[in-house]
Formats: C-alpha cells, sequence, structure tokens
C-alpha cells in the first residue's frame, strides 16, 4: 500500500512540475486556464496522498471551531459547494479519498479524517500561493487571476467544507455531552473512552 501511495505522490509530482513548465509566459493563451485548474488538481492530490504517507504537523489549536464559522461559510457558499463535492462525477474522481465514515466508523475517527483532509488542502493552498508568485513578479496576470481562481475553489472552499462540517459535529457532540450522553448514544465520554 505505502509503495502504491508513493508512486501516486511521484505521479502527481511529475505532473505538477509539467503543468508548471507549460505554464505560459503570455497571459492570453486559451489553454492557460485549463493549466491552471491541472496544477491545482495536481498539488491537491499530491498534498491529500502526501498526508497518508506522511504525518503532516499540525496545532491543535488551528482545529478549534467556533460558533461563528458555520454561519460565514454558509455566506461564502460553501452549501453550494458541498453539492458539487457530493455529485456523482467528482466522487468519481476522487472517491476513495472521501471517506465518509472515518477509522473504524467513530466519530473520533471521522473528525481524525476530517482533520487530516483540511491540513492536505491548506498545504496545497499554500503551495499554489508560493506557485503563483512567479506570474505575479513576470506580470502575467492572466496565470494569476486563473491559479488564485482554481486554487480558491478547489482548496480553499475545500478548507471551509472540512471546518463547517467540524463545526456542525462539534455542537452535536457538545449538545449530548451536556445531556449526558456521547456521540454514539451511550453514557457521555471523552476521546480516550474514559467516561466523563
Amino acid at each position: 500500500m505505502k509503495h502504491a501511495s508513493l508512486l501516486k505522490l511521484g505521479s502527481l509530482l511529475l505532473l505538477t512540475w509539467i503543468s508548471w513548465c507549460l505554464l505560459p509566459v503570455r497571459g492570453t493563451d486559451a489553454i492557460l486556464p485549463l493549466v491552471a485548474f491541472a496544477l491545482n488538481f495536481s498539488v491537491s492530490g499530491w498534498a491529500v496522498l502526501l498526508s497518508k504517507v506522511i504525518r503532516i504537523p499540525s496545532v491543535r489549536r488551528y482545529y478549534r471551531t467556533f460558533r461563528w464559522e458555520a454561519k460565514l461559510y454558509e455566506t461564502l457558499g460553501v452549501r453550494g459547494f458541498k453539492k458539487l463535492v457530493n455529485s456523482g462525477w467528482y466522487r468519481a474522481v476522487w472517491g476513495p479519498s472521501m471517506n465518509r465514515s472515518g477509522k473504524g466508523g467513530s466519530l473520533e475517527g471521522l473528525v481524525a479524517e476530517m482533520r487530516a483532509a483540511e491540513t492536505a488542502h491548506l498545504l496545497a493552498f499554500v503551495v499554489v500561493t508560493g506557485l503563483t508568485i512567479d506570474p505575479f513578479l513576470r506580470g502575467v496576470w492572466a496565470a494569476v487571476v486563473w491559479l488564485t481562481a482554481g486554487n480558491v475553489v478547489i482548496n480553499g472552499y475545500s478548507v471551509i467544507l472540512q471546518r463547517y462540517n467540524r463545526s456542525r459535529i462539534d455542537r452535536i457532540v457538545a449538545k449530548a455531552k451536556a445531556r449526558g450522553f456521547s456521540a454514539q448514544g451511550g453514557p457521555a465520554c471523552d476521546f480516550t473512552g474514559e467516561s466523563i
């Protein structure tokens, strides 16, 4: 399994490099949007595979969600993006990486998978933003616009979707714990399995 992931990772790195090399110097080329989105998809896929091969360090405080987040994300159109993600063609392309049940079907496993996906897309967002600096410095504004648009749609909204869903889960878990129940319906317990 690990060798297959490394092969996929290497393939995506190659595709990313090819996409970057093909990025036209002139911003008027008709192929520019396609290349920009291919670059975004490859970097995103690379980050997701990288997160499955190695553990990407994270800051625990970053994952805390706040009450106001869900409303903000709804205003930004996260529900429309969620419909797109749940559509048939999107699932056909990304299928196995979109595991809804988490490890072992537990709520804690689902939250861990959501955090991993969020971290991977955040990493991809930062990488593509870094790659956008070169066309920006060269004054290739069409490339900057297409790379940024692809980055916001593919990575930015993926981060927002994970945070949106997790904020909803956090609210449900908090209500269940306040009533003395765990998310599984039994007595409330923390993530270590100890009763609280």
